[in-house]
This record gives structure tokens, sequence and C-alpha cells, in this order.
């Protein structure tokens, strides 16, 4: 999946991005769980996408995030 794909998705859900290290991006959702995604990088691998829809399901529920991507 294209990262500027993901970033859209994280933001139209109120993630925000709170820091940057290095080619890594940290988002944090409105509950104050985090993540990092590989801004980097093109695309957002698979694994990647798995462990954003496991880390914040207790927010959004479980496959959010595809969900939301079939949008």
């Amino acid at each position: 999946m294209p990262t500027r794909r993901v970033r859209q998705t994280l933001t139209a859900r109120g993630y925000v991005h709170t820091a940057t290290d290095g080619s890594h991006e940290k988002w944090q959702t409105p509950e104050d769980l985090t993540n990092t995604i590989v801004a980097g990088d093109r695309e957002q691998s698979a694994g990647l996408l798995r462990n954003m829809e496991r880390v914040f399901a207790p927010e959004f529920g479980p496959k959010w995030l595809q969900k939301d991507l079939q949008r």
C-alpha cells in the first residue's frame, strides 16, 4: 500500500503524526495508542499493515484498516 494512502487513512481516523525519527514516523490515536510507519518507503508492507490493525483494534475494532481502505 502506498505510504501516502496510509497517511491519509490515519489522518481521517484522527491520528496525529507526533514524531519522526530517521525514516520512521510515529502516529498516535486520540486514545494515546501509538504505532510507527516507515516514511522513507513508498509502499508499506502487508506485515506493517497487519500490525497496525492489531495494535489499534481496541480503539477502532477488528479489521478497521481493511474496511477503511475499501472505501
